[in-house]
């Protein structure tokens, strides 16, 4: 999987956000509520927020999708909960989506803007961003990254640091696994 940014139609100030996989599903959005209008992805202007308060942003920690087989279940799911009127059971397809994003083992990333610039008229003109990520010690992560443990209840996380010279770095946990705790 890949953190992908992209500046485009979607956000012309600034950028969108994603953790995709090779064939470019978005393993962010399905398992973060709300779905609709959820800033979450989004570092620049909209859903009422200019690009100046969109950067600085606490978004806390934003959950991910660890595999394509969890996707795979989830993504059906949520397009349900998304457009009830399409579903197969409109009358229980949040409570349907709501249930198994509970049960679903996912891992977490943590955006922090270190360092941006902007316009006078508000335009984000660049960005300097660190993504904390937390999963647990099986997830496949980049070879580069050089994973190391995270105190934790339960299963040892992981702690991924990113090669030498980079400000990136990601920490690895699972809520379930570590009942709650950060592993950071």
């Amino acid at each position: 999987m890949k953190v992908r940014a992209n500046k485009g139609l979607k956000v012309p100030n600034g950028w969108t956000f994603t953790l995709e996989d090779a064939a470019g599903c978005d393993y962010i959005a399905p398992v973060n509520p709300p779905l609709r209008f959820n800033p979450t992805e989004t570092l620049g202007p909209g859903y009422g927020l200019n690009a100046r308060e969109s950067l600085k942003m606490d978004r806390g920690e934003i959950r991910f999708i660890l595999n394509e087989a969890d996707y795979k279940r989830i993504d059906p799911l949520w397009r349900n909960a998304l457009w009830p009127a399409d579903a197969p059971d409109p009358d229980h397809a949040i409570e349907n989506y709501l249930t198994a994003i509970k049960r679903l083992r996912m891992g977490s990333l943590r955006v922090s803007i270190l360092q941006s610039d902007f316009s006078p008229d508000d335009i984000a003109l660049s960005a300097t961003v660190r993504f904390d990520l937390t999963a647990p010690s099986e997830f496949p992560f980049d070879p580069a990254l050089k994973p190391l443990p995270a105190g934790c209840l339960g299963e040892p996380p992981v702690l991924l640091s990113p090669p030498a010279g980079g400000n990136e770095s990601a920490v690895l946990e699972l809520p379930d696994i570590c009942d709650g705790q950060r592993g950071i």
